[in-house]
């Protein structure tokens, strides 16, 4: 079976996580590990939903200012960086 590892780039202009991303997520990470990064200063509580889903290797949001682009470059740096990409087809 195919071992899929999803960069995922995140936004929300009212800094939340709503139910439509919740379950994007959740019906992402069955067919894969995902690497959430979003451009945003999420409180803890909002990021926590986040880290409750199925095959999230890791969830971050800070304002970074580079829109999608930085998020995913933030996402495959820190997959880089742990040494998981090996492990992806």
């Amino acid at each position: 079976m195919t071992k899929r590892l999803f960069i995922f780039a995140g936004y929300d202009r009212d800094n939340i996580v709503d139910a439509t991303l919740i379950y994007y997520l959740k019906s992402l990470s069955e067919l894969g590990d995902i690497v959430f990064t979003m451009d945003n200063d999420l409180s803890d509580s909002e990021l926590h939903k986040i880290s409750q889903i199925p095959n999230v290797l890791h969830a971050s949001a800070m304002r970074h200012g580079e829109y999608d682009f930085g998020s995913y470059k933030r996402g495959y740096i820190w997959a880089r960086d742990k040494k998981v990409l090996d492990k992806y087809d």
